[in-house]
C-alpha cells in the first residue's frame, strides 16, 4: 500500500485517485441506467404507436359495419316503402272494386249492412237522399279501402321493426 501511495505522490494524491475512480464508477452506472431508460422509453412508445394503429383499424372497420348496416337498413326502408305505397294504391282499388261490385250486385251485404239499407227507407228525406243505397255503397267502400290503408300500415310498420333491429 505505500508504494501505491508513494507512486501516487502522496495520501492525498491518493485519496484523489480513489474519488476519481468511484466518481467514474458512478458514472458508468448512471451512463447505464440512462441507457436502459431510453430504451424502455423507446419501446413503450413502439407499444403505444401499435395499439394506436390496432385502434385506427378496430375504429375502421366499426365504421365500415356501421356504414354497412346503414345502407341496408336504408334499402329495407326503401323496399318497405315501396311496398306500402303499392299497398296503398291497392287498397284504393280494393275499395273501388267493392264499391263497383256493390252497384253491379256481384257483391251482397252482410245481413247487419243490409239492415242499414232497409232504415234508410224508413224516412223521406232519406230515402230521396239514398238513391237505392249509394251512400251506403260508398260508406261500405270508405270504409273497406280505411281497413285496407290500415293494414299497409301496420305491415308498414312491422318491416320498419324488423330491418330496424
Amino acid at each position: 500500500m505505500n508504494a501505491i501511495v508513494t507512486i501516487l505522490g502522496g495520501w492525498r494524491a491518493t485519496a484523489f485517485a480513489a474519488a476519481c475512480l468511484a466518481l467514474l464508477a458512478l458514472v458508468g452506472y448512471q451512463r447505464t441506467e440512462l441507457w436502459s431508460r431510453d430504451r424502455t422509453i423507446i419501446d413503450l412508445r413502439a407499444a403505444a404507436d401499435q395499439h394506436a394503429a390496432e385502434d385506427a383499424s378496430a375504429a375502421l372497420a366499426a365504421q365500415t359495419a356501421a356504414r354497412a348496416t346503414e345502407q341496408q337498413q336504408a334499402a329495407a326502408f326503401a323496399a318497405t316503402e315501396r311496398q306500402h305505397a303499392e299497398e296503398l294504391t291497392h287498397a284504393t282499388e280494393t275499395a273501388t272494386a267493392v264499391a263497383d261490385g256493390l252497384r253491379t250486385g256481384a257483391i251482397r251485404l252482410r245481413a247487419e249492412l243490409t239492415a242499414c239499407r232497409a232504415t234508410a227507407g224508413v224516412s223521406k228525406a232519406a230515402a230521396v237522399a239514398d238513391d237505392d243505397g249509394a251512400e251506403l255503397r260508398a260508406a261500405v267502400a270508405r270504409t273497406v279501402a280505411l281497413g285496407a290503408r290500415c293494414d299497409a300500415e301496420v305491415r308498414r310498420y312491422q318491416s320498419m321493426l324488423r330491418a330496424e333491429r
